[in-house]
């Protein structure tokens, strides 16, 4: 832990930094930033659920029809496609929380950690 030095009448008094305020960066505007947010993933992976069955249509009469294996490659690309698109989509939330989280840890470029 650093302690910041304040000088004050006529004395130095060390501040650790656990007793000064954590900082607040939310602003008016987040509740509609995260309802747009919201909106927009759910949208996101509305179009790629869509995306999926069209692949696995396609996948299906390649596999089946008399479309050839160019379609059954192409409907199965669409699908794989969009199956890891829809998952990276839904946990983008987590994804962003965990990285904050892990964040100042290997982010900290203190001289105290030797080096």
């Amino acid at each position: 832990m650093s302690d910041i030095y304040a000088q004050g009448a006529g004395t130095v008094q060390a501040v650790r930094e656990s007793d000064l305020p954590s900082p607040d960066f939310t602003g008016p505007w987040q509740p509609f930033v995260d309802s747009i947010a919201g909106m927009v993933i759910g949208t996101v992976i509305v179009v790629l659920v869509a995306a999926m069955v069209v692949g696995a249509i396609l996948w299906a009469v390649g596999k089946f029809g008399q479309g050839g294996s160019r379609m059954q490659s192409n409907g199965l690309m669409v699908f794989l496609i969009g199956m890891v698109a829809a998952v990276l989509a839904g946990a983008a939330g987590g994804i962003v929380v965990y990285f904050f989280d892990v964040g100042p840890e290997w982010m900290n470029f203190n001289d105290t950690q030797g080096g």
